[in-house]
């Protein structure tokens, strides 16, 4: 199987607008994509809707790939006719809220996930990859999620947009991401209740009526282009999750210049150079952190050299080509 023949299956839960393996597939320029949560249904790049709903089109195209990559939990009919069709199955792991789940839920799931036949497991941050060895008992390849550095960009005229937007008294932060309690934006408004300045939440979700700290503002979810605009506007990204993979949001504020604050011990701690690109800091020490002196210079520079959607494309055809 060379690089360039490699035909790939990607399959994901859900292509929701606003999730993270969404807007991976779509900067990976994912061919095919199988969505289980939505019929399922058989999806091509740009994921705006489906080429055709039902098992007949999946069919279809899982006997002409070489590669079943899963981006979610595994289905066992699609694994049996991956198996069945002679494909290669790849799993990457972009969620660490499995740990959470009860203890019901691991005892039934887990070990069936370990008999799982993945020919290779991938891990989106180092943090992943010692969980996917304590969870599955398997090794992992790490390849860090990728940003489109060329669409995420600093703007040509900061100062306009700022006053285009106006999003509120300086200094502005930023959060952006799904309203739901593992995300933790009611612990980062109420951090920043002490703080001077403006927040601005992007996103939405059932946390929504819960975000009501004065200088706040909830945006709600946004398209690309929007968002890049309120990114171009703000000042400091701020992301107070503990449990995340990886943490693409951060990587995309900090491509358009931002510093940024995230958490210790949580996948985007591993984008941030602390005191250099932004600062890890513990739960506890949030409010501190954004009352700092925040680093302005090498943000863009430190995301385009380790970073890039064009490195994770390459590390990906890489690792298709290698399943012989």
């Amino acid at each position: 199987m060379g690089q360039a023949d490699a035909k790939v299956l990607h399959v994901a839960r859900s292509l929701r607008p606003g999730t993270g393996v969404r807007q991976f597939l779509i900067d990976i320029e994912a061919k095919h994509v199988v969505a289980m949560a939505e019929g399922p249904g058989l999806y091509s790049c740009g994921l705006d809707g489906p080429l055709q709903p039902g098992w007949a089109g999946i069919i279809k195209v899982l006997r002409q790939s070489d590669i079943l990559h899963y981006h979610s939990t595994p289905s066992f009919v699609l694994t049996v006719l991956a198996k069945l069709f002679g494909l290669h199955i790849v799993r990457t792991i972009h969620f660490s809220s499995l740990k959470c789940m009860p203890d019901t839920f691991r005892k039934r799931w887990v070990p069936w996930f370990r008999r799982l036949p993945v020919a290779a497991w991938v891990a989106p941050s180092k943090l992943q990859q010692d969980y996917i060895a304590s969870r599955f008992g398997a090794a992992s390849i790490l390849i860090y999620n990728g940003v489109n550095t060329e669409f995420f960009s600093p703007a040509p005229d900061r100062e306009d947009v700022k006053a285009r937007l106006n999003l509120g008294p300086p200094p502005v932060f930023v959060g952006v991401g799904s309203l739901v309690p593992r995300k933790r934006f009611v612990e980062m408004a109420q951090a920043f209740e002490p703080v001077d300045g403006t927040l601005i939440i992007v996103g939405d979700g059932g946390e929504r009526a819960r975000l009501t700290a004065d200088g706040m503002r909830c945006m709600g979810r946004l398209d690309h282009d929007a968002l890049r605009e309120v990114l171009r506007a703000s000042d400091v990204f701020v992301h107070a999750a503990v449990d995340e993979a990886f943490g693409l949001a951060v990587a995309e504020a900090q491509a358009v210049g931002l510093p940024a604050i995230v958490m210790a011990q949580s996948g985007p701690a591993e984008i941030v150079e602390d005191g250099g690109t932004g600062y890890v800091v513990s739960p506890d020490d949030l409010t501190d952190a954004m009352q700092r002196q925040m680093p302005t210079v090498g943000i863009r520079e430190h995301i385009i050299t380790n970073f890039s959607i064009e490195t994770t494309k390459r590390r990906y055809q890489e690792l298709y080509a290698s399943l012989k």
